[in-house]
């Protein structure tokens, strides 16, 4: 599995083993090159099991064929930043470097604009950046290329269908597949996403007309917040005053909306535009807010 839940860097360079046993002075063992799919370095490769109060950041535990990539000084730094902010909290918060929160970690070296995902149109100035990457750690996206020189474009900006929307809330939750009773008339077993679809019907989640659920349909921001809250278990809010100008107390996810946003999914004020499609970026900012 290249994906590691501790990543704190992504290697993405081909296996360059080098030879290790010689005979005669013959290279016999242990050279060859392998281009291998870019893959993650986990926190816990850096810290000495038996030793307190070390951070290694070149001689990882990692084999003799995996540091033939490892060894690459692009990845040294990172780990060198790594360490160095690891050693910041530690010091700050009077812990073991090995006890750091690695979710704290990661989002400092996200905000330091360190990729821990390797998308190819989600830079570091794009404002969703660091949800992005942190549900690509998390597998509730991919994360990272499947061959060495491929490509992962994840089309932050483009609108997000229900269908993906509903695989995000299953993914996010962990929730069990549940794929009994009966199928919708527009997803059919052979649907991508027809597990995940079920086990939201069968939770309540999102219905549809009853009939259909529209997968290919760009979900709204209200059906995205109605989806969130049902999906989170959030005991719905009837506050007097609304928050938002343009959900009155009289809309259908005017408890929904107001739900979610007590509890910072959203931020009150102005306009909620509930009938705007939601776009992949505000979905994976709703994801990491829900996962946190």
């Amino acid at each position: 599995d290249r994906t590691k839940i501790d990543a704190i860097a992504v290697g993405d360079f081909p296996i360059d083993s080098h030879t290790y046993k010689y005979v005669g002075g013959i290279g016999l063992e242990g050279n060859f090159i392998a281009f291998n799919p870019p893959f993650h370095i986990p926190y816990n490769a850096l810290i000495p099991k038996n030793v307190d109060g070390l951070i290694v950041t070149s001689a990882i535990s990692s084999t003799h064929v995996a540091y033939g990539s490892i060894r690459m000084e692009p990845l040294r730094m990172l780990m060198g930043q790594v360490a160095g902010t690891a050693a910041h909290f530690a010091i700050i918060e009077n812990i073991e470097i090995r006890n750091v929160d690695v979710n704290r970690l990661q989002l400092s070296l996200l905000d330091q604009k360190d990729a821990i995902c390797s998308f190819d149109d989600v830079t570091p100035s794009h404002w969703a950046f660091k949800y992005i990457n942190m549900i690509g750690i998390k597998n509730i996206t991919r994360c990272l290329p499947d061959i060495y020189g491929g490509t992962n474009p994840w089309f932050p900006d483009r609108n997000i269908t229900r269908a993906e929307f509903a695989v995000f809330m299953v993914r996010t939750f962990r929730f069990p597949i549940d794929t009994s009773g009966t199928d919708f008339s527009d997803v059919p077993p052979t649907y991508w996403a027809y597990k995940e679809i079920k086990t939201m019907r069968n939770r309540g989640i999102m219905l549809g007309d009853g009939t259909n659920f529209y997968p290919e349909n760009s979900i709204t921001n209200a059906e995205a917040a109605v989806a969130s809250v049902r999906s989170k278990g959030y005991s719905l809010a009837d506050p007097l005053a609304p928050s938002f100008s343009d959900v009155p107390k009289n809309h259908w996810a005017y408890k929904e909306i107001e739900t979610a946003t007590v509890h910072g999914l959203y931020t009150p004020g102005g306009n909620f535009y509930p009938n705007n499609n939601a776009t992949r970026a505000e979905a994976a900012r709703l994801s990491f807010l829900l996962s946190s």
